[in-house]
């Protein structure tokens, strides 16, 4: 099957058994499914896992390593959807949410009835799944931006993706910013994302965080990404960060938590100010001496 079809694969698992839903993170990530990726929805009852893929044969493995566990009350669904019918459920499924105390995520296609320009609101959009908001890094990273507002000029956006982080950051101070993904399509989205909330700071680029020097020294740096690559590029990203100033990362689950302190924080010379954890993620927002 061609390009044009994208695979979803969604597991449901009772929302109070922890251990099967940090197992099945473990499966998906040994299968090449990046942590980031994985979308996790609730219920009452259940708490939903859901991920996409762009190859059958990725697909099938996934679902196949999934129910070859047989683990109790879990179920898998997998179904192929069409360009057009994906991005049609995001726009069904993606409504108005608060992002944080203050900011207000508003899908872009729904612009038109609440046009009204405020601060506090953010329209995006995406043409992945990944960084509406949803995802509770996102959360995390928006928390800690704004818990510093004011005590920031300088922000640098690291894996940038849909930019809702700068665009929040750009709202909570920031006079000089500057946001970069690896990802051509993601600078796309993003780019037509910082129009849409009348940005003028922000400076988007395509950059790879493996081979991007740091231009300057940041006041704020931002780091949504993979535990591996934070602790792969540790030194990197922390030769972005102006002394005595804020480094705030994310991606981080429960799992790998002791793994990346023992890798990343003990290893640089930062001290930690605020723990975010919720529905099995870490954030850190330390301050480098």
């Amino acid at each position: 099957m061609g390009r044009n079809l994208t695979y979803e694969i969604s597991v449901s698992v009772a929302r109070d058994n922890v251990a099967a839903i940090e197992i099945l993170k473990g499966i998906l990530c040994s299968i090449g499914v990046p942590e980031g990726d994985i979308v996790e929805l609730e219920n009452k009852k259940e708490k939903v896992l859901s991920f996409f893929l762009q190859y059958n044969n990725a697909a099938v493995i996934a679902v196949k390593r999934i129910r070859k566990l047989k683990m109790k009350n879990v179920r898998t669904k997998y179904k192929v959807l069409k360009k057009e019918d994906w991005l049609t459920k995001w726009k069904t499924d993606f409504k108005p949410f608060m992002l944080t105390k203050n900011f207000k995520v508003i899908p872009a296609w729904l612009k038109k009835q609440d046009d009204k320009f405020m601060s506090r609101k953010i329209y995006l959009d995406t043409d992945m799944a990944f960084g509406t908001g949803l995802h509770p890094t996102t959360r995390f990273m928006a928390n800690l931006i704004e818990r510093c507002s004011g005590k920031f000029e300088s922000f640098v956006d690291i894996g940038t993706g849909t930019a809702i982080l700068a665009i929040i950051a750009e709202r909570c101070s920031a006079t000089i910013i500057d946001a970069f993904d690896y990802d051509e399509d993601a600078v796309k989205t993003a780019q037509k994302n910082l129009v849409r909330n009348r940005t003028k700071l922000i400076n988007l680029s395509v950059a790879d965080i493996t081979k991007t020097k740091a231009r300057m020294k940041y006041d704020f740096v931002s780091a949504n990404l993979i535990t591996e690559d934070l602790i792969a590029n540790r030194k990197k990203i922390l030769s972005f960060v102006k002394p005595g100033k804020f480094l705030a990362v994310s991606g981080i689950s429960v799992s790998s938590s002791e793994y990346f302190r023992n890798e990343f924080q003990e290893k640089l010379p930062l001290r930690c100010v605020k723990i975010e954890k919720d529905q099995g993620w870490f954030a850190f927002l330390y301050k480098r001496i």
